[in-house]
Parts: C-alpha cells; structure tokens; sequence
C-alpha cells in the first residue's frame, strides 16, 4: 500500500512540474497576444469613434446649427474639452448606426 502511494505522489509532482513548466513557457505568449489585442482595440477605439465619430458629428452639429457649434474646427479635436468631444463623437456614431439601420431595413423588406 505504501508502494501505490508513493508511486502516486511521485507522479503527481511530475505533473505539477510540468503544469508549471507549460505555464512559464506559455506566459510570453499570452502577454503577445494581450499586447496585439489592445493594438486592435485601440486602433478600433481611435479610428471609428474618434476620427469617423467626431467627423460626422461635427459636420451634422454645424449643419444643424448653421456653423455656430461646435465652435472647434474639425481639424482641432484634440483642443475641444473632454465633454464636447464625446458629445460630437457619441453623436457621429448615433447617425452612423441610424443610417446604418434606416439602410438596412430599405434593403431587406
């Protein structure tokens, strides 16, 4: 009995062992894509929202106001107050989606 207890402890240490071998091994990988993730996601965050969202926004809001707000030029994003921005930015993919949706049920009815 001593003997099949031993021998199961020795194999389990083996497998610890190796659990963290493949752990250590694998940790450089997980932190690439981790990295390669966040490139996407900030790529996505700053070119559909910021640069597309504050376009279309800037241009509905000085359309809609006759070019008395926002009272940034399109060019100066990054000067507008924080609030402004995601007021524009926000806005600019509302009417995305809204045209998004309004096309989409033109074209499937």
């Amino acid at each position: 009995m001593t003997q099949v207890k031993s021998k199961y402890n020795n194999n389990m240490n083996r497998t610890f062992i190796m659990e963290e071998v493949v752990t250590e091994a694998a940790r450089p990988l997980l932190r690439l894509f981790f990295y390669i993730f966040r490139g996407i996601l900030w790529l996505a965050w700053d070119l559909s929202v910021q640069t597309i969202g504050w376009s279309v926004g800037w241009c509905f809001l000085r359309i809609i106001t006759v070019g008395n707000f926002p009272k940034h030029k399109i060019s100066e994003q990054k000067n507008a107050p924080l609030r402004l921005s995601l007021l524009v930015e926000f806005l600019g993919m509302a009417i995305i989606g809204f045209i998004t949706m309004v096309f989409y049920r033109l074209a499937f009815q």
